[in-house]
């Protein structure tokens, strides 16, 4: 029975389909990986490795560290 259903259709269309979606989303999340707004976020997690043990704590809680 799927056989005879998915014989019936044209099913060419669906890989160009889905490799649009595909660079649609690779293109979006490499912009908002890329974004300005994400620069504050990067220079925390560049500075967690050398974080104190409190700053760190601190960071899990919301607070930013860079406030103080």
């Amino acid at each position: 029975m799927l056989r005879d259903v998915l014989g019936r259709t044209d099913l060419a269309l669906a890989p160009l389909v889905a490799l649009c979606v595909f660079v649609f989303v690779f293109i979006a999340m490499v912009a908002w990986t890329m974004s300005r707004k994400r620069d504050g976020h990067f220079k925390r997690m560049t500075e967690l490795p050398l974080a104190d043990v409190a700053d760190v704590a601190d960071d899990a809680d919301g607070n930013d560290s860079a406030e103080k």
